[in-house]
């Protein structure tokens, strides 16, 4: 139980709550099946190797799934190979330590979604905070030694900008009405975006001079 409380709260890397929600839910029903699973197959070291290799090549796909997919992934991995690691003689075991993982998963969801102050809307001005910061910083750099010369590359910039209106999007689904504070961080999300795109093109036109 304190495994699963333990790494639901390392796979927690903040955003949305529904997302948040997801994630841990994910690793919940992703540890209790692998604890489970290991707990039968450690008993056997014919099956416990070629059922390692499954698991391992399953989890390693979690990367698909950016970082919150990769961070669930290797948290399931990690609860497979301690169940495999301590075989029990018990039938019941593996019902035993999928319950005790749901159970973790359960309060670390509870504190992390409901025990602290519900703010729908930080995350998005997090991420919308974060995607002015990239912004300037590229222009800092920029106008500082040229794009050629070192400057960071448009990347960065562009995976701030996907997570702030990914994070965006998530708190606005749903909602039967658009609120005061939805609407700014929406016109202030454009903003910053139309300002990279004029940046870029900025820097385009002086490669061209």
């Amino acid at each position: 139980m304190s495994l699963a409380g333990f790494t639901g709260s390392l796979a927690d890397k903040g955003g949305p709550y529904r997302t948040r929600a997801a994630t841990i839910a994910a690793l919940t029903a992703g540890g209790a099946l692998t604890a489970a699973v290991g707990v039968l197959a450690g008993a056997h070291p014919a099956v416990a190797i070629p059922v390692t290799l499954l698991v391992a090549t399953a989890c390693a796909l979690g990367r698909a799934y950016g970082s919150a997919g990769s961070s669930v992934a290797v948290s399931t991995l990690n609860i497979f190979v301690i169940s495999l690691a301590y075989p029990s003689p018990e039938p019941g075991e593996w019902l035993v330590r999928a319950g005790f993982i749901v159970a973790g998963g359960l309060w670390a969801m509870l504190v992390s979604l409901v025990l602290w102050p519900l703010r729908p809307y930080r995350p998005v001005r997090l991420a919308v905070a974060q995607a002015y910061r990239a912004v300037a910083d590229y222009a800092a750099r920029m106008a500082e030694s040229g794009r050629e010369a070192g400057a960071p590359g448009p990347l960065g910039v562009r995976a701030a900008l996907e997570t702030a209106g990914a994070a965006l999007a998530a708190v606005r689904r749903g909602r039967p009405g658009e609120s005061g504070r939805g609407e700014r961080l929406l016109v202030l999300y454009q903003a910053v975006d139309q300002l990279f795109g004029h940046l870029f093109a900025l820097s385009d036109l002086a490669d061209g001079v």
